[in-house]
């Protein structure tokens, strides 16, 4: 594949990465992302790169990456690539969005809310009574 230089990427690249991975777990595993796995990932996708220029993006060091390992860098996170081109408050919702889905993935309850997806208010709203119901049979505390 080859690698052309993509536009320039705004200042705040460095930081935009770093809160990916400070955000976002590995799919597959639930583990924390680090420089070495997302140069795995972002390699598997078919852009070679090593985690030495991962961690140079990361530090600020390197800030001209191509369009290409952009692009795989978002897919690996599993974030749209506007994310990394996008200005500070839709990338904030973005990072928000994606601590849901880990809190999602990490109580368990990604299945459910999938299942969830489509149902009316007023289905919903029976949804959440039944939960509710279940909690209290469990000796769980009201959800808030």
């Amino acid at each position: 594949m080859a690698r052309t230089a993509g536009p320039r990427l705004p200042e705040t690249f460095a930081r935009k990465l770093s809160a990916l991975f400070a955000s976002t777990v590995r799919t597959a595993t639930g583990d924390p992302w680090t420089n070495t796995t997302l140069a795995e990932a972002v390699t598997e996708i078919g852009v070679p790169v090593v985690q030495s220029y991962i961690s140079q993006l990361r530090h600020g060091k390197r800030t001209n990456p191509s369009a290409d390992l952009v692009g795989a860098i978002a897919s690996a996170f599993g974030v749209p690539v506007g994310y990394f081109y996008d200005g500070e408050e839709a990338t904030q919702r973005q990072i928000d969005e994606q601590r849901t889905v880990n809190a999602l993935r990490a109580a368990g309850v990604e299945n459910v809310a999938w299942r969830a997806s489509g149902i009316s208010a007023q289905g919903l709203e029976q949804l959440a009574k039944l939960a509710d119901y279940i909690r209290a049979m469990e000796g769980l505390p009201p959800a808030e």
